[in-house]
């Protein structure tokens, strides 16, 4: 379903965590990695598209209090979910910074505490072909 690599190796997805925080405090004592995350697109829409609705509906109503759309996904028009994930920018936009945590959360089992070997920090960059996202970023170890 996903494929993380950390620092150019495969990793079972399960020891990857998406922290219920953030890792500022923490960063300062752990070792910094980069990572990229390969995700069908197929997936994203069959996991991710009405969590994707619903924050264009709450967008749409940002941009009625603010009289003009508030980003570059609300000057497009708020496109289907799937022509979101035709346009990098539109694509790194909403789910590797608006809805990054939802769609992580999703894909990965955080079950066994155990396992845990790299924390999730950021997306800092993504590139998408015919059926594939995938997200570049930075995580953590201990």
């Amino acid at each position: 379903m996903v494929n993380i690599s950390v620092d150019g190796k495969n990793i079972n997805a399960n020891t990857f965590v998406i922290p219920p925080m953030g890792l500022s405090s923490s960063k300062s004592h752990m070792n910094q990695h980069a990572f990229t995350c390969e995700i069908p697109k197929s997936i994203i829409i069959e996991l991710m598209s009405s969590e994707y609705k619903q924050w264009v509906s709450e967008s749409k109503d940002d941009d009625v209090r603010y009289d003009e759309p508030q980003d570059e996904l609300g000057q497009a028009g708020y496109p289907d979910i799937d022509l979101v994930l035709e346009n990098k920018v539109l694509t790194k936009l909403t789910f590797g910074d608006y809805l990054v945590r939802e769609l992580l959360e999703k894909l990965i089992e955080n079950n066994k505490p155990n396992q845990f070997k790299f924390w999730f920090d950021e997306i800092t960059d993504c590139s998408i072909n015919q059926d594939l996202v995938i997200f570049e970023g930075v995580c953590y170890s201990k």
